[in-house]
C-alpha cells in the first residue's frame, strides 16, 4: 500500500520526542495526518478521547433519513464475496456499503451532540462517533479490542442469541486470531485478557449489543517509542478486512462498490506519554453538499444475505438523547 510524505517517520520522532499529536490514517494508508495538538483549530478539526474530552452544551434534533441501497444490490455484492471467499480460502471479510443519508443539522452538530467513547470531526469532511477501540499503548503496554458482532437488543434473549450464536462465535473467533497474529510482529507475552464481553450502544431509535474482546501484549524493544514504525505493521486494522488479510484485501478491492477513504482506517492520540487510537467506524461522510453513511460487517460462509443486509442497515444510527 501507498504511504505518504514521511508520516510514520514523523509519528516516530514526535513520540520520541514527546510531541503531544492528533493522527489520522485512511483504509488504504494513502494519505495519513499528523498534527500538533495546537494544530487542531486552524484546520477545523475536534477530537473527543476519553483522556481528551470535548465539552460542549449544544443541544438541537438530529433527524437522520436513510436511503440503503437495493437488497438485489447488495446481494450481488455478497454472492460475489461469497464466490471469492472460497476461492481464495478466506473465512471471514469485513463487506460494506455507503448509504446515501439525508441531515436535518451539519455535521459539526453531530459531532458535538452524539454520545460516543471517540469522536472525530474533519473539516467538514466527515464525522465519526466509534465505540472501537484499536490500540492503546501505555508503559509499553499495548492492548487491543477487536469489535465483532452486533443485535438489536429489543430482541427476546438478544444477549443469549448473540453470545451462541455459531456464525457470530466463528467471525469473532476469526477476528481475536488476526489481531493476535498482527501483534506477534510488535509485541511478546500476548494474552487475550477478557474474550467477547458485551457493550450496550444506545442510539436515537434502538438499543445494540456489541460484542468485543481484549487483547494485551508487551511491546518489542524495536518498537519502544516508534509508534509509527509499529502501526505499519497493524495495518489496517484485522476488525475491517478479514482473514487472511491479504487475501480480504484484494477481494474487498474487487467487491465493494465505493471508496472506503478514511472509513475503517484509524485515528489516535498522544499526549506525550500514552497513545489511545480507534477504528474509524460508524462514519458519515460529505461530498458535494451531500451525506453518506458506511458501514457493513462481518461475512463468514455460514452468513445469511438477509441477516447481514439487516446488519448493515442496523449500523446506520446516531447515538443522541
Amino acid at each position: 500500500m501507498k504511504e505518504s510524505n514521511g508520516f510514520f517517520e514523523k509519528m516516530d520522532l514526535w513520540t520520541k520526542e514527546k510531541i503531544p499529536y492528533f493522527f489520522l490514517i485512511d483504509y488504504k494508508s494513502q494519505k495519513p495526518l499528523i498534527y500538533r495538538l495546537d494544530e487542531l483549530e486552524e484546520h477545523n478539526i475536534k477530537i473527543h478521547f476519553p483522556q481528551k474530552p470535548y465539552i460542549n452544551s449544544h443541544k438541537e434534533e438530529v433527524t437522520i433519513y436513510k436511503h440503503p441501497i437495493s437488497f438485489e444490490s447488495y446481494k450481488y455484492q455478497f454472492e460475489k464475496a461469497m464466490e471469492l471467499m472460497e476461492q481464495a480460502n478466506v473465512c471471514l471479510l469485513n463487506l460494506t456499503c455507503e448509504t446515501p443519508l439525508g441531515l436535518n443539522v451539519p455535521l459539526d452538530s453531530i459531532f458535538m451532540q452524539v454520545r460516543a467513547k471517540y469522536k472525530i470531526f474533519y473539516n467538514n469532511e466527515f464525522v465519526c462517533f466509534s465505540p472501537e477501540t484499536f490500540v492503546q499503548i501505555k508503559e509499553n503496554k499495548i492492548a487491543s479490542f477487536p469489535m465483532k458482532g452486533t443485535i438489536d437488543a429489543s430482541i427476546l434473549n438478544a444477549e443469549f442469541l448473540l453470545l451462541n450464536n455459531e456464525k457470530e462465535i466463528a467471525e469473532h473467533k476469526s477476528a481475536v486470531s488476526l489481531l493476535c497474529d498482527d501483534l506477534v510482529a510488535i509485541a511478546n507475552q500476548i494474552e487475550v485478557k477478557r474474550y467477547r464481553y458485551i457493550d450496550h450502544i444506545k442510539t436515537k431509535d434502538k438499543n445494540l449489543l456489541q460484542v468485543s474482546s481484549e487483547i494485551e501484549g508487551q511491546v518489542k524493544t524495536a518498537f519502544e517509542k516508534r509508534y509509527g514504525s509499529l502501526l505499519k505493521h497493524l495495518l489496517p486494522a484485522g476488525s475491517i478486512t478479514g482473514t487472511p488479510k491479504s487475501e480480504a484485501l484484494q477481494i474487498i478491492d474487487k467487491t465493494e462498490a465505493h471508496n472506503r477513504n478514511y472509513y475503517s482506517g484509524v485515528c489516535g492520540f498522544f499526549d506525550g506519554e500514552s497513545l489511545d487510537s480507534c477504528v474509524l467506524i460508524r462514519y458519515i461522510e460529505q461530498r458535494d453538499g451531500s451525506f453518506y453513511y458506511k458501514s457493513g460487517g462481518g461475512i463468514t460462509s455460514q452468513s445469511k444475505v438477509e441477516n447481514e443486509y439487516q446488519e448493515m442497515i442496523d449500523k446506520i444510527y446516531v447515538p443522541v438523547d
